[in-house]
């Protein structure tokens, strides 16, 4: 992950990807787990 910060506040301007598409690729991850969990 690439985080553009500001220097003086250190305050997060961008993310690369964003925090968000990583959760859901998780979420999705984890759901692709449950299904293989269950069909095996």
């Amino acid at each position: 992950m690439v985080q553009v910060i500001e220097a003086n506040t250190e305050e997060i301007i961008t993310e690369i990807p964003p925090e968000k598409i990583l959760d859901l690729v998780a979420r999705i991850e984890e759901m692709i787990g449950l299904m293989v969990d269950k069909k095996v």
